[in-house]
């Protein structure tokens, strides 16, 4: 019987789960940091965050539609999930990303007005 460290050590070795991999570490980790240390913050501006990230996936379906209509670039499905023709985890990067810099901007911002107020 596998332990849990060697069954995380297995999956994440997978050459197929590279884009999945990137995804995690440099998508959910620190977006899920950021929204911990800042979560009393960000409540303040979940609305609007949460209305960028719907408005961020309306906007890039039909733009990766078209590319990959005209063929500017292409996908390949790691995790054979696709929804529209695109698949999983490019939604799952949008939305990281859409969330990681909403997360971000409240941060500087709270840390900006806390820098003010001291001055």
């Amino acid at each position: 019987m596998l332990s849990f460290y060697q069954k995380m050590l297995a999956f994440f070795s997978l050459p197929e789960l590279g884009y999945v991999r990137f995804l995690i570490f440099f998508g959910l980790f620190p977006t899920t940091l950021l929204f911990w240390i800042f979560h009393r913050d960000i409540a303040r501006y979940i609305g609007l965050i949460l209305l960028l990230a719907v408005t961020s996936v309306i906007v890039y379906i039909p733009w990766d539609l078209i590319a990959l209509g005209d063929k500017v670039w292409y996908f390949i499905d790691y995790l054979n999930v696709l929804i529209l023709g695109i698949p999983l985890e490019e939604y799952l990067f949008t939305l990281l990303f859409v969330l990681m810099s909403s997360g971000l901007t409240v941060a500087f911002k709270v840390w900006e007005e806390k820098h003010a107020r001291s001055s």
